[in-house]
């Protein structure tokens, strides 16, 4: 995987120094046709120069963006894996609770996880304590009900898992 890394940082910066090679080169020879007043009797008039430049600018950032969405595309279908991978090692009512809070933002009421997993409120109500000594889940009071929350780093890791993209804790 390393080895990859380097391999696409290399290209990158490859087609970039290659880029700003090709523009030097260009504005170069623009300029000293302009210095010698012969712009105009150019093999290549300036207007053409602008327009060869700005599409051979988006060429290369096209191309840079290409290589690197590969890279991070397959990165984060590994971390979705591994976050999968890792809730496999929670109890099963366990991994319907988070995945209820992950589809809620990370947070629900202790009444809404019981009406959304089906799960006995009595049962529910062992389940986070279970969860709160292990560190995955908190639990803040807000009158006579209970506001549970993912970890901040659990909500992070395995937000993709639901949704296929990040979610931030909203409060």
């Amino acid at each position: 995987m390393r080895r990859d890394t380097k391999r696409y940082g290399m290209l990158v910066i490859g087609i970039i120094t290659g880029f700003i090679f090709i523009a030097s080169f260009f504005a170069l020879y623009v300029s000293d046709h302009i210095k010698n007043s012969s712009a105009c009797g150019c093999a290549i008039p300036a207007s053409w120069m602008i327009i060869i430049l700005s599409s051979l600018g988006f060429f290369v950032g096209g191309l840079v963006y290409f290589i690197l969405s590969e890279k991070y595309t397959k990165e984060k279908e590994e971390l979705i894996f591994d976050a999968r991978a890792a809730l496999n090692f929670l109890e099963r009512e366990q991994r319907i609770i988070v995945e209820a809070l992950l589809a809620h933002r990370c947070g629900m009421f202790q009444s809404e996880i019981t009406n959304a997993t089906g799960i006995h409120k009595v049962k529910v109500h062992r389940l986070i304590k279970k969860m709160v000594d292990k560190g995955l889940v908190s639990v803040q009071i807000k009158g006579k009900r209970r506001l549970i929350k993912l970890a901040g780093e659990l909500c992070k890791l395995t937000g993709s898992i639901s949704t296929g993209k990040s979610r931030q804790e909203s409060d």
